[in-house]
């Protein structure tokens, strides 16, 4: 037995992004947040048939290909790492 939820994904991506705006959603209303503004930031998302599921923003490559193959063991299907072209290798 697992604790773990299976949600539907038919596979992993890893995309990479310029953040333009950002902002937090709590229990004080919504704030905008200006410090990862105009950075580069790595996203891991669930992809499948119903649409895209962001998983996880990280600031490198790196971290954001060690938490992908976190989730492709879990069973969430094989990575695609849409910046460097890789397929099923991550």
């Amino acid at each position: 037995m697992t604790n773990v939820i299976q949600f539907p994904g038919n596979h992993i991506e890893i995309v990479a992004c310029i953040v333009t705006a950002e902002e937090v959603q709590g229990a004080a209303g919504i704030r905008k947040i200006s410090e990862r503004i105009g950075r580069r930031v790595y996203l891991v998302e669930s992809v499948n048939i119903d649409g895209r599921l962001c998983l996880w923003d990280c600031d490198t490559h790196g971290e954001a290909l060690h938490r992908a193959k976190g989730y492709r063991r879990e069973g969430w299907g094989p990575v695609i790492d849409l910046c460097t072209g890789m397929e099923g290798r991550a």
